[in-house]
């Protein structure tokens, strides 16, 4: 039973064979709830100053950048 659990545990930790591999990923997880609590900060003090609807004029250009970004 102990065995199946430490293989368990072995597969879901990268070793440490592969440093660079899980800083990279640790980097990357970082930076993105980083970036999803400057946004949530940003709504949050948008709610608190009573702004409603923001009106973002995209252009082509923008609308193609996102596009390329996300599809």
């Amino acid at each position: 039973m102990s065995r199946s659990i430490l293989d368990i545990g072995q597969r879901l930790v990268i070793s440490n064979r592969h440093k660079s591999v899980r800083r990279g990923i640790i980097f990357f997880m970082t930076n993105i709830l980083l970036f999803a609590a400057l946004v949530f900060a940003v709504e949050i003090a948008l709610i608190l100053l009573g702004i409603g609807n923001i009106f973002l004029p995209w252009t082509r250009q923008a609308l193609n950048f996102m596009n390329a970004i996300l599809f």
